[in-house]
């Protein structure tokens, strides 16, 4: 073999080789994003399938408590248990709440209510970003969705009104919260995790009636701006309210009741009735899941550590995938 072929052959090899890592590199980068991709769905599947059962399950009594709230977490200010960045690279809250592009608040939404899956029990859905432990370091924070649920006995022994105090302990609730206490409402314990890397949780929540040819409408009743929802029912002693119709509304404003039969009229035992939105029962639940991929949870921990640059939602939106579902509230009664 002459210089020149061994040369040429030397040439033709390298050639090849460099080929095959291309194809290499692809076929890898691409099994990476299925294989992120694959993790988010697997993550919203478990999510979305308990959201689903406790939803359906959902119950609402009309004894004058409080059986379902939800709000948007819009700042730092109204949450608790979340481990911020040193770097103060947190997500914006400003750019965070835009549910037209599915967002819906720095902190999500907070949703909260009483289900009868399995037991009738207290529970709560909101992302929080911490350690998974708490010999974690605290690089490793991410964001994550958890389901807290109270044991059916303590739920019992507290009664069932979601924002009562036993529920919405505050920053300090007195010590640890262990499984099943009413503080899991609003402090989750780290165990109560559902799914991981969840930067967005969002609900619509939407109201049935009749538009003025008696056809079904759907009315959103949240989110509604700044307002929260929670559905506090009067205590009714025994006698129903009439049923929802459209002449009972206003038609420039079908969350306001206006008029009656007689106006100025309150049902026995109703009393006046609920002008506010919040008071609604919803009839509808769209839920909306924003997941990062495996790959899109390792730059934004990056991000926030201060070792890359960029935009908060840029950065997500561009590893992250959105899932929805809606479910039907079974259980809500007529006339609210």
């Amino acid at each position: 073999m002459t210089l020149i072929e061994l040369l040429v052959s030397v040439g033709i090899t390298a050639g090849m080789a460099a080929v095959m890592l291309a194809m290499a590199g692809n076929v890898m980068s691409s099994w990476r994003a299925a294989d992120g991709r694959l993790s988010a769905q697997v993550q919203a599947g478990t999510a979305m399938a308990r959201l689903q059962t406790d939803l359906e399950q959902a119950l609402f009594r009309r004894d004058g408590n409080v059986w379902f709230a939800a709000d948007t977490v819009r700042d730092a200010d109204a949450a608790f248990l979340w481990e911020f960045p040193e770097s103060g690279r947190v997500k914006p809250p400003d750019a965070s709440w835009d549910p037209d592009r599915n967002r819906f608040g720095w902190g999500g939404v907070w949703l909260r209510f009483f289900t009868a899956n399995p037991e009738l029990r207290a529970v709560s859905y909101k992302i929080v970003r911490r350690t998974p432990t708490t010999n974690t370091p605290d690089s490793e924070a991410r964001y994550m969705l958890y389901r807290g649920a109270v044991r059916a006995e303590k739920t019992f022994s507290e009664g069932y009104d979601i924002v009562a105090p036993a529920y919405n302990p505050g920053s300090s609730p007195g010590g640890p919260v262990w499984p099943g206490h009413p503080g899991e409402i609003q402090r989750p314990r780290r165990d109560s995790l559902l799914a991981s890397h969840v930067v967005d949780f969002g609900v619509r929540l939407l109201w049935k009636t009749s538009n003025a040819n008696g056809d079904p409408e759907y009315v959103e009743i949240f989110p509604d701006g700044e307002a929260g929802l929670a559905h506090r029912s009067p205590a009714l002693g025994g006698n129903e309210p009439r049923p929802r119709d459209f002449a009972d509304f206003e038609s420039n404003n079908p969350m306001e009741y206006t008029s009656y039969q007689n106006p100025g009229e309150s049902i026995p035992g109703f009393g006046s009735p609920p002008a506010a939105a919040s008071t609604r029962v919803p009839d509808v639940a769209e839920i909306t899941l924003r997941i990062l991929t495996d790959k899109g949870a390792k730059l934004l921990a990056k991000y926030e550590a201060g070792r890359v640059e960029g935009d908060w939602w840029e950065l997500v939106e561009q590893h992250s995938r959105i899932f929805t579902r809606r479910v039907v509230l079974q259980n809500a009664p007529a006339g609210f």
